[in-house]
């Protein structure tokens, strides 16, 4: 009964294999993280007593190529979600509560030592009947048969395509950065020790082929960092030493890796997005420590309570950092106008002198969720349609549109043309609609303008600084609801149509600097 040989085998076949994140119980607006896989996995066991010997087999196998597209809100995501599970299972708040020890009455405390008792006497009748691993041969350990015991643990794992792509959302971005490419990846570990030695030996073998490309805001096109595909092989093995003769024995670490040349090319855009990342995360991490120390300091409670109230405000202040709107529109032509995105049936009104901020909606692959895809690999280009009158202005793609030169449109139900220009402001890619005539202030004080024609004054509302803010006095706009302010201002393209269209040969403006809270101009 003491010889005997243990086998286990598994087989584990996933035929759609999916990552996507959700909004709400009602899964809205998923976003696909990885795209459906196929892959089968292997698990072999095998006890021998006779031989002592314990071998564990696994194999990987991706039956169908790996696209996985990580963003930084997923890593905020997955580094809170972690952060939380380790504080639950750390059990630091149990640590917390000093325990109350009370002293036991003479009848529990008698009560226990016959419980004990019985306990003792049922566990030594049954033990000989208990059988363990070590425990089926009483003579395993004291004939030394122990020390030689192997135990060996044998991974290997087969993908022939891979791909990692990592984009930047935070604070409105919707950039990607880089993508990586591995293919034909074969990697093999073998670990074996024994059970009662404390220096395991090991060695693995991993080949593969990296293919890299980086993404180029300025042209919106991935362009390659490694210009030629990277063969690398690499080995490692630990094993004791054969060549040195020592009463004791010593271990040799060997790493081996074998390269073709590596060819890089990258552009200065690259480096600028990828410390643009690097500082938004440094933001993201300090925003979250300075909640939770200011929580800390201003709480006067030591007990769970404040660090379950720490990491909820650390939590809210990195979620506020996240914005969810990188496209706009904004009106500075003076004409009621609206626009849809993807060629849709709703409109949304785009009054003058206003800014609309929107956000594309993501179409599925093969995933439940929508695919992120820059550059080339993008089969929906981003395109708006504004209406402005009975006519309708298509913009194809509005992150190809940055690159282009201003256009002009006339709109012939009103005679008069109208300028798009898309740009980057910000984090966010602004589509500006204007007229002739634009006005910008860079002055400390705010200015009224007004546009005199067709014998009355036309007012278009009052100019500010875009940086400036007025301490404590009322903003003229909470006084006036009538008073428009902001830091651009277009002169109405309706009140240019005689002067653009050669009628008139002068304009007149009126600009007046306001010097007190009730809107005088001196």
């Amino acid at each position: 009964a003491s010889n005997f040989t243990v086998e286990k085998d598994y087989k584990v076949d996933a035929e759609r294999v999916e990552i996507y994140t959700a909004q709400g119980s009602d899964l809205l607006h998923p976003v696909q993280i990885l795209e459906p896989a196929k892959f089968s996995c292997f698990y072999y066991q095998k006890i021998d007593k006779r031989k002592s010997s314990h071998l564990t087999d696994i194999k990987l196998v991706t039956l169908s190529p790996i696209d996985l597209v990580v963003s930084m809100q997923n890593a905020a995501l997955a580094s809170t979600v972690i952060s939380c599970l380790s504080d639950s299972l750390s059990g630091d708040d149990l640590e917390d509560e000093s325990p109350e020890f009370r002293s036991l009455s003479t009848q529990d405390a008698n009560r226990i030592a016959r419980l004990d008792s019985a306990l003792e006497k049922e566990g030594n009748e049954t033990s000989s009947g208990v059988l363990t691993e070590h425990s089926i041969d009483p003579s395993y350990y004291g004939n030394g048969k122990g020390r030689d015991a192997k135990r060996v643990v044998r991974l290997k794992m087969t993908s022939p395509e891979a791909t990692l792509t990592v984009t930047n959302d935070f604070q409105g971005l919707d950039e990607a950065l880089f993508k990586i490419i591995a293919m034909n990846c074969v990697f093999g570990g073998e670990v074996s020790y024994s059970t009662l030695n404390d220096k395991p030996c090991f060695g693995c073998n991993l080949n593969t082929s990296i293919l890299a490309d980086y993404f180029d805001s300025a042209s919106n096109r991935w362009e390659n960092l490694l210009t030629m595909p990277w063969e690398l092989t690499f080995n490692s093995s630990r094993a004791p030493q054969t060549k040195v003769q020592s009463s004791r024995t010593r271990m040799s670490t060997t790493f081996d890796i074998e390269s073709n040349p590596c060819h890089v090319s990258f552009s200065e855009h690259f480096l600028v997005n990828v410390g643009a990342a690097s500082r938004m995360w440094s933001v993201y991490s300090g925003a979250s420590k300075k909640a939770t120390s200011l929580v800390e300091e201003t709480s006067k409670d030591d007990s769970i309570i404040k660090r379950r109230l720490s990491r909820s405000m650390a939590a809210h202040a990195a979620r506020s950092l996240i914005t969810t709107l990188p496209y706009a529109i904004e009106n500075h032509c003076g004409i009621d106008s609206s626009y849809s995105i993807y060629k849709g049936s709703k409109r949304y009104p785009l009054p003058p002198s206003s800014t609309q901020y929107f956000r594309f909606e993501l179409f599925p692959e093969r995933g439940s969720g929508g695919m992120r895809t820059y550059g080339q690999d993008t089969k929906h280009p981003k395109s708006v349609t504004i209406y402005i009158g009975d006519t309708e202005i298509r913009i194809k793609d509005m992150d190809g549109e940055t690159s282009k030169s201003r256009k002009s449109h006339f709109i012939p139900s009103i005679g008069v043309h109208i300028f798009v220009e898309a740009d980057k402001r910000g984090n966010s890619t602004v589509l500006h609609l204007s007229s002739h005539v634009e006005i910008h202030s860079s002055a400390a004080l705010p200015f009224r303008i007004a546009v005199i024609g067709d014998d009355k004054v036309h007012d278009l509302g009052l100019i500010t600084k875009p940086t400036a803010a007025r301490q404590g006095s009322k903003s003229l706009l909470e006084e006036n609801e009538d008073v428009i302010s902001q830091s651009v201002i277009g002169i109405p393209a309706y009140l240019l149509r005689d002067f653009a269209g050669g009628a008139s040969e002068s304009l007149c403006v009126q600009i007046s600097p306001v010097l007190d809270e009730s809107g005088v101009a001196s």
